[in-house]
């Protein structure tokens, strides 16, 4: 399978920006493309040749699937937002200066890093209070914690631990 960029659109992919993502139930991807007019979320059925831009996500980031395939997570606009893929505006679910990774859990949560040099947070995603899950090790040089990725089952997850020695980077 080949996956293109809608026509007049191109990919925007890369360490600033995430990557093409699956939905859960395998039929569907979501990515971030820029035209000439805006940078935008856009989702494609893998059946079909041609994606489609969902409205008021300009200057989207990162997104991911919630575990349903009906709504996708983003940032935008220093902050984290979600969006139901069959229409509706976004909405602001929590701060995010500069979100570096999201998932969504099984129970309705968000596990989110709102910026660079941050920790992993979890908020509900429907908003209200945000809980830190992970604390930085600075014995270990570490100086962020990136891209949660919630494991199947919702109990535990992963995240990428950055520190200023590489030995201890992953």
């Amino acid at each position: 399978l080949a996956i293109a960029p809608p026509a007049g659109a191109e990919f925007q992919v890369g360490s600033n920006l995430g990557n093409v993502i699956v939905s859960p139930d395998g039929t569907k991807v979501a990515f971030v493309a820029a035209t000439p007019k805006a940078t935008t979320l856009w989702v494609r059925s893998l059946a079909v040749d041609d994606g489609r831009s969902i409205s008021g996500t300009e200057g989207a980031s990162y997104p991911f699937w919630s575990p349903d395939g009906k709504r996708l997570g983003f940032f935008a606009n220093a902050k984290l937002r979600t969006v139901d893929i069959a229409g509706g505006l976004p909405e602001a679910i929590a701060d995010a200066p500069a979100g570096r990774g999201g998932s969504w859990t099984g129970d309705g949560s968000i596990l989110f890093t709102p910026t660079g040099g941050a920790t992993v947070l979890k908020v509900a995603a429907t908003g209200g209070a945000v809980t830190p899950l992970t604390k930085l090790d600075t014995t270990r040089g570490e100086n962020a914690h990136y891209w949660p990725v919630v494991l199947p089952g919702g109990s535990h997850f992963l995240y990428f631990a950055r520190s200023t020695r590489v030995e201890n980077s992953g």
